[in-house]
């Protein structure tokens, strides 16, 4: 989250992005928008690194997403 906090300099609010305007416990809602898939969205506007970064790490399984010393790396050879 930290990546896509820096890329709009505010706190994430995925239940703002995709709309969610119903009624009901905010935790409960937040869980079925990532239930049915919905994440974060990256700015387009944010270098192709950080868009990289925020999409392998926002993945649903678990397993799939790259460890910290590989998010480090990949970093370390990204293009400013």
């Amino acid at each position: 989250m930290l990546v896509w906090e820096i890329a709009y300099a505010r706190a994430p609010d995925l239940l703002a992005q995709e709309g969610d305007v119903s009624g009901g416990p905010f935790l409960g809602r937040l869980e079925r928008q990532l239930e049915r898939g919905a994440r974060l969205k990256m700015c387009v506007k944010a270098p192709e690194w950080a868009r990289h970064v925020f999409a392998e790490g926002s993945t649903a399984d678990p397993q799939a997403r790259p460890s910290f010393s590989a998010i480090v790396a990949s970093l370390e050879t990204a293009e400013a």
